[in-house]
């Protein structure tokens, strides 16, 4: 039993560093705050499960091991609420509070000797100090726990399940701090100490996937918006009157199928057709990119904090070459291979409907001047004979309704013959077109 429980406790460890090897190699990808925060959280977390794994196997606890533990817990508990303010950002105040407050209760833990073993007999002031240091960790979990899931209610479907994702995924933490604690207690019952630890090694992928999702979970969280989906495709397709309305609705949709931030759309001239959730400064800088990036989908990082991206696709038509591009937020799940390919079906069914509105406004530009040239002399653009007898006879008829009388002009140019003939058709004309 003793070897079994060993086994799986250290197999718990492998785990949680594990996690933390595969945020490292994220962040080195792409090195932003959030997931150097998630990084160094897993990896003190890890730390301090191998810390404890070597006391358990030298039966001793050195002042030195006893510290690192110390710094490498509660250093995780500071990391995992730096990560929650790159979503739900703290007050400076707040910030300022809790800073001084993790600094404070390390340094009462770490000036504390307490004694080794699993089970130690604590005086009332070192007990104290134990759960104000658990309690100090716990509420650096807790509160984002909180936090994020009501910061979810009311959103879209995609920032919602990612704001719960990561709610679980700190609540997860919370379990297996609690299961570990009880397991110091409950050193005595081997069975429930291996009950207890497979059950940590058993959350642990989940306590990845509450942070960092992966793609399957990420599709499976867009797929509660398909059948809306399908009806705003379908109403952007054939209902859609103009390009100006169609650019709000394709926005909308580009940014919530994602669970982006805000998005713009450019036409071929880079011209703002559309903007939604983007300050100016932001829709500069893109206007600036694409005037200058080739014609291809791709991602692209944005100056600044927060590590936001872009993700840029063309949307190539006939009739012209427009821009859709969708920028991430702090609720959004992540901007990958995946959803640039998500939004690239929908480019497709948004470049077919441009190209519905091109045709259209065309065609009614081209009824407008038919039906301009029908009723219009084409020398002086005044209306002919059709269109003033159709004015006319209103005009009869709204002074016969009203009992009201009217009156008629008639305006001619005396001898206007006489200038064809000497000056020729040209000038006489041009002497209409003056008159007119």
């Amino acid at each position: 039993m003793d070897s079994a429980v060993a086994g799986v406790q250290w197999a718990v460890t492998a785990a949680y560093l594990l996690l933390g090897a595969f945020a490292l190699r994220d962040w080195l990808r792409h090195h932003d705050a959030r997931r150097r925060s998630l990084t160094l959280a897993l990896l003190l977390l890890g730390l301090a499960q191998l810390l404890g794994r070597v006391t358990a196997i030298e039966n001793d606890e050195p002042r030195y091991i006893q510290a690192l533990s110390i710094l490498a817990f509660l250093g995780s508990g500071g990391a995992l609420l730096l990560f929650r303010h790159s979503f739900v950002p703290y007050r400076p105040a707040t910030r300022r509070i809790a800073a001084v407050g993790l600094v404070a209760v390390t340094a009462l833990a770490l000036a504390t000797p307490f004694p080794p073993g699993p089970s130690p007999n604590l005086s009332a002031f070192q007990y104290a100090v134990a759960l104000t240091f658990v309690a100090t960790w716990l509420a650096c979990i807790a509160e984002p726990t909180i936090r994020l899931w009501r910061a979810s209610l009311g959103r879209p479907a995609v920032q919602r399940a990612r704001l719960r994702a990561l709610s679980i995924g700190y609540g997860t933490m919370i379990v297996v701090v609690l299961v570990a604690i009880k397991l110091g207690v409950s050193a005595s019952d081997r069975r429930f100490e291996l009950a207890s630890s497979a059950a940590v090694l058993v959350v642990a992928p989940l306590l990845y996937v509450g942070f960092a999702p992966p793609r399957w979970l990420r599709r499976l969280w867009r797929h509660r918006e398909e059948d809306a989906f399908r009806e705003a495709t379908s109403e952007l397709l054939l209902h859609s009157p103009n390009r100006e309305a169609l650019a709000r609705r394709a926005l909308e949709w580009s940014v919530r199928l994602v669970g982006g931030d805000g998005g713009v759309m450019l036409d071929e001239r880079s011209a703002v057709m559309g903007a939604e959730g983007l300050d100016d400064q932001v829709v500069a800088q893109l206007v600036e990119h694409v005037s200058g990036a080739p014609r291809r989908s791709h991602l692209v990082a944005l100056p600044g904090p927060g590590g936001r991206h872009a993700a840029v696709l063309p949307l190539s038509a006939p009739g012209g070459s427009d821009t859709l591009v969708v920028v991430s937020g702090p609720f959004t799940p992540l901007f990958g291979s995946d959803e640039l390919a998500v939004l690239g079906q929908y480019a497709a069914a948004l470049t077919t409907a441009l190209d519905r509105t091109r045709v259209v406004d065309e065609l009614s530009r081209q009824t407008s001047r038919m039906q301009h040239q029908a009723l219009h002399d084409p020398l002086t653009g005044l209306p002919n004979r059709i269109l003033f007898n159709d004015r006319l006879a209103q005009a009869l008829a709204r002074a016969g309704h009203r009992s009201s009388r009217m009156a008629l002009l008639f305006l001619d140019l005396d001898r206007f013959k006489v200038v064809n003939d000497s000056l020729g058709h040209d000038v006489g004309d041009q002497l209409l077109i003056a008159v007119a």
